[in-house]
């Protein structure tokens, strides 16, 4: 659609046009359901799918507030799919306050997790042979983002303790920092001179085969202030790596302290060091987390149960959105 408007038209006009433009094409294309994974999309779609009478679901992977879900058009769907029931409470608040008015359907449901290349593993040894990792050393990496959410600067604090305490890790940090986050980043390398940690430091940069880069570590820490899910501690899991999570958003409901992983809490440099520490000198505790987190992945965020689930949810939403709209 966004190809339809010519680049000397102003961002008002194209946002004037938008609502007829989407209308058309969907005249044109008459799908038989619309299925949504964020809200800017759902916002310029329900209108028109809501004229034709084509129901439409609404995936959550992101904490909303009850206002930026109303102003999203929520309501007018006909089902609501959390990725975590920290992303449906305020999905529950805002049906509340529509005391008597129709509410969509809703259902947690957590997203799927592909299995690992099989060449992943393979992979994650040339890159620690890359990454010169001396027998001993421990890789203790962080995989997402450089924002302020994702805790990147408690990540570098911890592992700049240990080095100073002599630990035997190798810090590793995969990810990128995207546009509008670049104060941010400016910050991170500032940090990595002041901390002294820059020879140690491994930084990849945003990476294509984040599963071989997933199976590589030893230790995976996700020290997020903020986070709708995390879906990285299960992605990480399914490559059977130890995992240490803040005790924040939809993390509880990837990592079961003490099973499958272990919560620390969020903005605790010192908790996330001694954490750290401690499943570096204890090689039964962090291989025996690794293993548990590979099975609670495999056993619930296999693809075909979430697409079973979901197909099985869509089939007995489309008649009743139907009904009402004849």
């Amino acid at each position: 659609i966004q190809k339809t408007c010519s680049p000397t038209e102003s961002r008002l006009v194209r946002l004037a046009k938008l609502p007829i433009q989407v209308d058309l094409r969907l005249r044109r294309s008459k799908p038989d359901l619309i299925h949504a994974t964020s809200l800017g999309p759902l916002r310029a779609l329900m209108p028109g799918a809501r004229l034709q009478g084509i129901p439409a679901i609404v995936q959550l992977q992101t904490h909303y507030t009850p206002d930026d879900l109303s102003r999203g058009l929520v309501p007018w769907t006909e089902l609501v799919l959390p990725v975590s029931h920290h992303t449906a409470h305020p999905v529950r608040e805002l049906f509340a306050r529509r005391k008597g008015k129709r509410a969509p359907d809703l259902e947690v449901l957590l997203p799927p997790i592909a299995v690992p290349n099989p060449g992943a593993g393979t992979k994650a040894e040339s890159l620690r042979r890359k990454w010169n990792i001396q027998p001993g050393e421990i890789v203790v990496g962080m995989v997402g983002q450089v924002i302020e959410r994702k805790g990147v600067d408690l990540f570098l604090r911890a592992c700049a303790g240990l080095l100073a305490r002599s630990q035997p890790i190798r810090p590793v940090l995969v990810g990128n920092t995207p546009a509008g986050n670049e104060n941010y980043g400016h910050e991170m390398n500032t940090l990595i001179r002041e901390l002294g940690i820059g020879d140690s430091l491994i930084r990849t940069g945003f990476v294509h085969d984040v599963d071989a880069h997933f199976s590589s570590l030893d230790i995976l820490a996700v020290p997020s202030r903020r986070e709708g899910l995390g879906l990285v501690a299960g992605e990480a899991g399914i490559c059977e790596t130890a995992i240490i999570a803040t005790n924040v958003g939809g993390l509880p409901e990837m990592v079961n302290h003490g099973e499958t992983g272990l919560l620390i809490p969020p903005d605790n440099v010192s908790a996330l060091g001694r954490v750290l520490g401690l499943l570096v000198q204890n090689t039964d505790l962090r291989n025996r987390l690794a293993r548990s987190a590979r099975q609670f992945a495999t056993q619930n965020f296999c693809r075909l149960k979430f697409e079973k689930k979901i197909m099985t949810l869509v089939n007995s939403t489309q008649p009743s959105l139907k009904k009402e709209l004849a």
